[in-house]
């Protein structure tokens, strides 16, 4: 009897271990478009503030997210968003969550673009006239519709 209820055992386990492989992708697609809807609902945030930010300031887009931030905090807005992947929330200034490119690393940047670094973050860069903002997922991959990547802020591409 206890060779039978071994290899019972051993059966619902290989079972067990069976269906949670096939089933895992499934419940793992189901997170990829609520993931890339924060991430773009966070693209749209950042959007607004920008928005608000040039209504005041003769049309120039903040220099920097703690600029962006200051103003927020003097108009009393809200300046607050959330990381999906990382699972943080906090003010826009906080580089967990929202994060200024480089000049050197937004040359680099095409629908190809990775980088960890910037996984779950929103990203932005200004010349001190035009702003784009883009946003990551997982693996710091940028956020795509169509194939290209989506692209937010008036900047004009070369």
């Amino acid at each position: 009897m206890t060779p039978l209820r071994t290899r019972l055992e051993i059966t619902g386990l290989l079972l067990g271990i069976c269906l949670f492989i096939f089933f895992t992708p499934f419940l793992m697609g189901r997170t990829q478009p609520n993931i890339e809807a924060a991430v773009q609902q966070n693209m749209a945030f950042l959007d607004e503030m920008v928005n608000k930010y040039m209504e005041k300031h003769q049309g120039r887009p903040p220099l920097t997210l703690t600029e962006l931030y200051q103003n927020a905090r003097s108009e009393k807005y809200n300046k607050t968003v959330f990381n999906p992947l990382l699972k943080n929330g906090g003010d826009i200034n906080n580089e967990a969550i929202a994060v200024k490119y480089p000049p050197d690393v937004f040359a680099r940047i095409n629908k190809d673009y990775t980088n960890p670094e910037y996984t779950g973050k929103t990203g932005y860069y200004t010349d001190g006239t035009s702003y784009a903002i883009y946003g990551h997922i997982q693996k710091g991959a940028l956020l795509k519709k169509d194939g290209k990547a989506l692209i937010y802020g008036n900047f004009k591409l070369p």
